[in-house]
């Protein structure tokens, strides 16, 4: 029962890493075609 729960919690924080980790990339491309569109 206890090695369940931990698994949730695993999948649950990797999901929250992925989240992260696409938001940036999606906030750094934004930035990127901004500056392409400005020059």
């Amino acid at each position: 029962m206890m090695h369940l729960e931990l698994l949730v919690q695993y999948e649950r924080i990797r999901l929250e890493i992925v989240y992260l980790f696409v938001r940036c990339m999606l906030s750094v491309g934004v930035t990127v075609v901004a500056d392409e569109e400005r020059k």
